[in-house]
């Protein structure tokens, strides 16, 4: 680890947990408290999105989902971690041409963050939208 970086596990444990929970309540403006201002968030385009781009992009999945994530697996390795998450989802919008059903849906992803200072700095996630998007068509 860095001079300077967060050395203590168990306080990035608690703010990891504290982030998951803030996603899971919907509270963007906590969410988005545990991103550092210089973070840089991959795959969710073709182009690393800032913070203010990948809040854009949850604004829009919370107004067309009901959703919440738990965890499935955590590994840590100093100031970065690996977790695998499953997203459970309802659909209450038309998203991306597809009317809602109303039905739960599930999709499993990938994700690493490394942590600076007790907040994310970078993010890399990886998720199957063509499986989320085939069953919500089912």
């Amino acid at each position: 680890m860095m001079a300077g970086e967060n050395s203590d596990l168990s306080i990035l444990q608690k703010n990891f947990q504290a982030w998951l929970d803030a996603y899971n309540a919907r509270d963007l403006d906590e969410y988005f408290s545990h991103y550092h201002e210089d973070v840089l968030l991959f795959g969710y385009g073709p182009e690393p999105f800032n913070k203010a781009n990948v809040r854009s992009w949850y604004e829009n999945m919370y107004d067309h989902f009901d959703m919440s994530s738990v965890l499935e697996d955590v590994m840590w390795a100093g100031d970065r971690n690996a977790f695998r998450w499953r997203m459970r989802a309802r659909q209450r919008k038309e998203f991306m041409g597809i009317e809602p059903s109303g039905k739960w849906v599930e999709a499993v992803g990938l994700s690493t963050t490394h942590w600076k200072d007790g907040k994310i700095i970078e993010r890399w996630s990886c998720f199957d939208m063509l499986a989320f998007s085939e069953a919500l068509k089912a």
